[in-house]
């Protein structure tokens, strides 16, 4: 999961029209047994404005479509009853609240369904905040006090300052919750699961990759110790740009390169080491300010 700034006052078309007002009285109205309709929450500006906020990419798990993993439009409080209250009807009044929207890969999105805990004590919204009648829209906002209050076990890379205080990476793309609401998310969006362990660990491995291939060629001398140092700073760098760029796992990317002597530069051969340290620290030396 990454941080993400979302503009909440830059609300798409789609979710202003008067057809979307009339389908959010609607909701008001049935409540439950509203039929929320896809082709509004999720019409396409609302996809491309997510698109945008999101680089493509999970709010979960930061896959893309490119990695086989459709896209769609996510309700982060459930529309719909909640999964660990039954006495809880669902937030059928954010069902086209786009501070409410997120972008989830399909896995995620059919993981995390309804379920929304709550930590203990914390008082739940069961009811629309109404001003004459209607919706009080200002009051629906995910930043608003008696949303916050609810303190939501489940993470929002939208709201939420400092992720990365959340979950700890290791070496082989593993993942676990460091707090209780980063443990929550890994479990309800299934972060752990073996795919994306993967998926994570071959950001690691394309970079160490890089680098045994050159080193084999300098052991079939093939290549000299300044080719090895160039094609060490060459997988550095990719791996940098992975978080710079945004890409698929950057989280993942930026953990691997605060980790760099440890993950690449101590598991290489002996006599490379001093090499891989100067290709390390070079790359350092022409970056603009600390990588953060």
């Amino acid at each position: 999961m990454k941080k993400v700034t979302k503009d909440f006052t830059q609300i798409p078309a789609s979710l202003i029209t008067q057809r979307c007002q009339d389908l959010i009285a609607d909701a008001l109205r049935e409540k439950g047994a509203h039929d929320f309709k896809n082709g509004v929450y999720g019409a396409p500006d609302v996809r491309t404005a997510l698109d945008a906020i999101y680089n493509e990419k999970c709010a979960f798990c930061e896959s893309n479509t490119k990695a086989g993993a459709p896209m769609q439009v996510e309700h982060y409080r459930p529309k719909a009853k909640v999964t660990e209250d039954s006495t809880h009807p669902g937030y059928y009044w954010l069902g086209y609240e786009w501070s409410n929207l997120l972008l989830s890969c399909s896995t995620c999105n059919n993981r995390k369904r309804n379920h929304f805990e709550l930590d203990t004590g914390a008082k739940p919204q069961r009811k629309p905040p109404l001003r004459s009648g209607k919706l009080d829209k200002a009051r629906c906002l995910v930043t608003e006090r008696p949303l916050v209050a609810e303190l939501p076990k489940l993470l929002n890379p939208e709201v939420e300052n400092d992720v990365r205080q959340h979950f700890q990476y290791d070496s082989n793309g593993q993942i676990r919750g460091l707090t209780p609401h980063g443990t929550n998310t890994v479990t309800r969006a299934y972060l752990d699961r073996n795919s994306l362990t993967v998926a994570r660990k071959n950001v690691l491995g394309r970079c160490l990759t890089m680098i045994s291939r050159a080193i084999k060629r300098y052991y079939k001398g093939v290549n000299t110790m300044a080719n090895v140092h160039g094609a060490i700073m060459a997988a550095l760098d990719e791996l940098l740009q992975v978080y710079l760029e945004n890409e698929p796992y950057s989280e993942y990317a930026f953990h691997c390169w605060q980790n760099v002597p440890s993950y690449i530069i101590q598991v290489l051969p002996v006599q490379f080491q001093s090499t891989a340290q100067s290709a390390y620290q070079k790359i350092l030396q022409a970056l603009p300010g600390p990588v953060v």
